[in-house]
């Protein structure tokens, strides 16, 4: 059985756009109460769009926005909260688009769509596409704006992109159309639903990647790829072909005005095309600014164009050609695709999308965020509790680094990070993991750069392992004062590498080879609590070439290997803890909790045993209490609803109590230094500090 080894916490790059020191708002107590056991939160508990869906937001108010459901239904938020109105569905992957009017929503999933009624999300039909076309990915979907008719890109069984137009009221085709693209091919309808427009995929979000030069020439577009095509619906007929300023790529984005009679369109890197429909004819040329056009839209008036760049700078000219203004997106929007752009009335235009698995609008030209100003924007990435008991550190995976109030849970400080600046090299912001005292950050990355928190400054860095390029994972430990680099195998050589830094100190602890990982991960490393031994997790290959699950334990002062044990029962995603200078926790996705002694190489009986509904039961990192004798996981409480946090005595291998309180998946732990709280932080953006002190002890 194949074993994912070793699923942690969050890590990675975050480009984050003007982020400053906003004003702190604090939600109403009474909306956001405390669960049972919590002393305090920090931030807002945040409900999640599960898997980042495209949203739509509804008109005519735009205050309410669409998530697809799992079923193909839809569930309403409100905009300005980010909470759901709709108690019921639970919401998957894919996109929403709904018609002008507010009446009609088309669900596009991975291989279905459907359209349901907005008010009461009654399914109105569900696609059956004729003979021979394929509904391939999450297909792209238009509606009129009186949602009687949609569009929809699909495959046809030759593997040639198809358009199919529907008659909503009827449930069936009107006509097929094959565009020339390639597939996958997106389709806009005007809002009287007589003219489609088609054109390839909506630009995607820019990478932080350094770009490496290929091996061999990327391949050429074709002409046709910078073109859109533009049809009669009723039959089918092309009317003409637009297309768009300039060289290379494609057209990505695409608007007509509420007569249908003009039509905007762009390839996204910079100028935006005005096209008269009727005869086909260009009428102007409007230049943005670089890489404008990611979407556009026509006013409804039709005497305003606009469009929004990569940057979420959002730009207007008039359908004349003169240019209008730019507006500057708010602060600290997280880099993602932007899902749409519309003109809610003639002098305002709302762009939004789903970063982090939270939906973020905003207006131009205002500047005006229409979404919930948040704390942290993602995921909780690390916590800490400095020393005299008073406030607490959190780090997200936004990269923005918070120091709060432990008795009433308010933001007391902004702490900026300053990372080394290479000439050439993005400017991002770094994602930190918090030493538990809160005296030291580490970017995990490949170095590792130090940060010293109290002044914000960058320290040093610390190098992957001495060996040839391989797979390296690098990790803190428990207290955040050792850190622990190990790479995979090269492909030419038999064993991976350790090296555990002293980060007080700067100086080499050990330095050992390491069992080779049989997944394309390198094997993990941890340190006892009290820095002695060193345990190497991974995934091996047996002689029937099967994976199986791993432990080493190792003396660090010599570096001997102390035991190794399988364990073949290990399966799914595993996160382990060090418990003490024998004892490791391990837990899986299964919903296994167990122990393994790692010095006698002894797999040791099950603690615990999760229940599994459809999602796994354990989440997070495996935390020890500071005397050892308690441990902590994540745990689902209600199917993709709640989460929360269990607390177990190790001594006497027992569940002590379940605190749920969390509305999205655990992804970091960390007890107080008395052990007598324990803070959960979630990808809800908050973090819960809960109350132990009348947990029952241990014998």
């Amino acid at each position: 059985m194949t074993i994912r080894l070793l699923c942690l916490a969050p890590v990675g790059f975050v480009w984050l756009l003007g982020l400053g020191v906003c004003a702190v708002q604090q939600p109403d107590p009474a909306d956001d109460p405390l669960p049972a056991g919590a002393k305090v939160r920090f931030g807002v508990t945040r409900p999640i769009l599960r898997t980042n869906p495209s949203v739509a937001l509804i008109p005519p108010g735009y205050t309410n926005f669409l998530a697809p459901t799992m079923t193909g239904g839809i569930r309403r938020y409100d905009l300005g909260t980010g909470r759901p109105l709709d108690k019921k569905g639970i919401v998957g992957p894919g996109q929403v688009a709904v018609s002008a009017d507010g009446k009609r929503a088309a669900v596009a999933r991975p291989g279905a769509l459907t359209v349901v009624e907005v008010a009461g999300g009654k399914q109105i039909l569900a696609v059956q596409p004729p003979e021979g076309v394929l509904i391939v990915g999450t297909p792209g979907v238009s509606l009129s704006a009186d949602g009687k008719i949609m569009a929809f890109g699909a495959r046809g069984k030759d593997g040639r992109a198809q358009v199919v137009l529907w008659d909503v009221d009827k449930n069936e085709a009107i006509v097929q159309i094959e565009p020339a693209l390639a597939p996958p091919v997106f389709p806009t309808l005007s809002p009287d639903g007589k003219t489609l427009v088609t054109h390839g995929p909506p630009a995607p979000a820019p990478t932080l990647k350094e770009k490496k030069s290929p091996k061999v020439p990327a391949p050429v577009l074709p002409d046709s790829a910078r073109q859109a095509q533009v049809w009669e619906v009723d039959s089918g007929r092309e009317l003409f072909k637009a297309r768009v300023t300039g060289m290379g790529g494609m057209v990505v984005a695409a608007a007509f005005s509420a007569g249908g009679d003009l039509l905007a369109l762009s390839a996204g890197d910079g100028p935006v095309d005005l096209w008269q429909v009727k005869t086909g004819r260009r009428l102007h040329t409007l230049l943005g600014r670089k890489g404008q056009g990611v979407r556009v839209a026509i006013s409804p008036d039709g005497k305003t164009v606009a469009s929004v760049g990569p940057d979420y700078r959002i730009q207007r000219w008039s359908t004349d050609g003169k240019p209008l203004d730019i507006s500057d997106p708010p602060p600290g929007i997280l880099i993602a695709p932007i899902t749409a752009l519309l003109f809610p009335d003639n002098n305002r235009v709302i762009a939004w999308l789903t970063a982090a698995q939270f939906a973020a609008a905003w207006e131009a030209p205002t500047s005006k965020l229409l979404s919930p100003f948040m704390d942290h924007a993602a995921a909780i990435h690390s916590i800490a509790f400095p020393e005299g008991g008073k406030d607490a550190l959190t780090s997200g995976v936004d990269a923005r680094v918070f120091r709060w109030d432990l008795t009433n849970g308010q933001l007391a400080e902004t702490i900026t990070l300053r990372p080394v600046r290479l000439p050439a090299q993005p400017l991002v912001s770094p994602v930190v993991s918090l030493s538990a005292d809160g005296g030291k950050a580490v970017w995990l990355g490949t170095p590792a750069e130090v940060f010293d928190m109290a002044t914000g400054d960058s320290l040093y860095c610390i190098p992957p392992p001495s060996s040839p390029p391989a797979a390296v994972v690098m990790r803190l430990s428990a207290d955040g004062k050792k850190l622990i680099s190990v790479s995979r195998q090269a492909a030419d050589k038999r064993t991976g590498a350790c090296v555990v830094w002293d980060l007080a100190t700067q100086k080499r602890l050990a330095e050992l080879d390491v069992t080779p990982s049989a997944t394309p991960k390198a094997p993990m490393g941890l340190l006892s609590p009290d820095g002695t031994r060193l345990v190497i997790a991974t995934a091996i290959r047996t002689v029937e070439r099967d994976q199986v699950f791993v432990i080493a334990g190792f003396d660090l002062r010599t570096g001997k290997k102390l035991a190794e044990v399988e364990d073949p029962a290990a399966t799914g995603n595993v996160t382990i803890g060090v418990a003490n200078s024998t004892t490791a926790v391990i837990t899986s996705t299964s919903g296994r909790v167990w122990t393994v002694d790692y010095v006698n190489g002894r797999i040791e009986k099950d603690i615990d045993r999760l229940p599994v509904r459809g999602e796994p039961p354990v989440a997070g990192p495996v935390v020890f209490s500071p005397d050892g004798k308690r441990f902590a996981i994540g745990v689902v409480g209600e199917r993709f609803t709640t989460y929360g946090v269990r607390v177990y005595d190790l001594l006497r291998r027992k569940a002590l109590h379940t605190f749920i309180g969390h509305a999205g998946p655990v992804t970091f732990l960390r007890f107080a230094p008395d052990g007598n709280l324990l803070a959960s932080g979630a990808q809800d953006t908050s973090v819960l500090v809960w109350d132990l002190m009348k947990l029952p002890e241990g014998k």
